[in-house]
């Protein structure tokens, strides 16, 4: 049995990741933890654990496996960094840090983030992610088809996110077309409004854009197309739709429509990428998203913020297995 501490007992912690440990069946919820010591006694009363005063006292007393962290965005990286001292395992909502909230990563962070990543010991423990975007079935579709060749080289990609999607958007980014070796942005960063727009540049050599607003998408809070030399794929939305198009006029689309992935795959995807993150524990292999996933998508929202501030291109440094 995995002994589950959980770190943050707000909505996030109580709603959607407690529930997901709590469902496998070889995990146990043990301690609990939260800036609100009410919070963290009434989650703790909901699976017999024990609510303790902070971390430190979590990890000597309730002596936790696993370490999940669902805290607010900028106090991920005290948890994270006295897990990992203690050779626990870690499972960190996303964005890996962001002292000013997800909308405003900066460079800053991602160094202070990259420092205590340093102090990961690979041996010891493992580190997962929840970018749990990557479970839903219709961005799985997508990202079959780019591994069977069905888009063929991808030449060009057009992505847009609401901003409180825009870590996991910049994800898929990742998982879907590889690494972003250069971004240019336009955006600033002194106004109050947060919209942006980002030219990409890609190890593959592909290029693209993203453009992320805080205005109501609806619907389609993330939207991404990815243009190859045989088809372009189209996938938005959370409860999702995606659709295949190939560039020879004659030949028929191919659609998943909105219905065909049911009414909610936000809850679901949370479920999913817990259960993702456990089976690598269960088989001692690395997790679908580790931290240096977490590590590499945090490098790229850096080098959006330098570039913004700066007026020029910049070039994203690469996560911790790569430095």
């Amino acid at each position: 049995t995995y002994r589950i501490g959980i770190v943050g007992c707000g909505r996030m912690g109580t709603r959607l990741h407690a529930p997901a440990f709590a469902a496998q069946p070889d995990c146990q919820i043990v301690a609990c933890t939260s800036r609100s010591r009410d919070k963290a006694e009434a989650l703790a009363r909901t699976y017999g654990a024990e609510a303790y005063a902070d971390v430190n006292e979590l990890l000597a007393k309730g002596k936790p496996d696993v370490v999940v962290i669902t805290t607010a965005d900028l106090a991920h990286l005290e948890p994270l960094e006295a897990a990992l001292a203690a050779g626990v395992h870690v499972f960190v909502e996303k964005p890996l840090h962001a002292s000013g909230g997800q909308e405003w990563v900066t460079w800053a962070d991602y160094e202070a983030a990259a420092r205590v990543m340093r102090s990961w010991d690979r041996a010891r423990s493992v580190v997962g992610m929840n970018f749990n975007y990557r479970t839903m079935p219709h961005y799985r579709q997508l990202k079959a088809d780019l591994a069977a060749g069905e888009l063929g080289t991808v030449r060009l990609v057009d992505a847009s996110a609401h901003l409180n999607c825009w870590s996991h958007t910049i994800d898929l980014l990742r998982w879907c077309c590889g690494e972003v070796r250069e971004v240019f942005a336009y955006w600033d960063p002194a106004a109050k409004e947060l919209h942006r727009a980002v030219a990409l540049r890609f190890g593959s050599g592909a290029i693209g854009s993203l453009v992320g607003a805080s205005y109501d998408f609806r619907d389609d809070l993330v939207r991404l197309e990815i243009h190859g030399t045989k088809a372009r794929g189209l996938a938005t939305g959370l409860n999702g739709s995606y659709e295949r198009r190939p560039e020879e006029q004659s030949a028929a689309d191919t659609v998943w429509p909105r219905k065909d992935f049911g009414n909610d795959n936000f809850a679901p995807s949370f479920r999913a990428s817990v259960d993702a993150f456990c089976n690598a524990l269960r088989q001692g292999e690395r997790p679908p998203v580790d931290g240096d996933d977490a590590l590499a998508e945090l490098a790229i929202e850096a080098a959006i913020h330098r570039s913004a501030a700066t007026g020029t291109p910049v070039a994203v440094p690469f996560g911790a297995r790569e430095q």
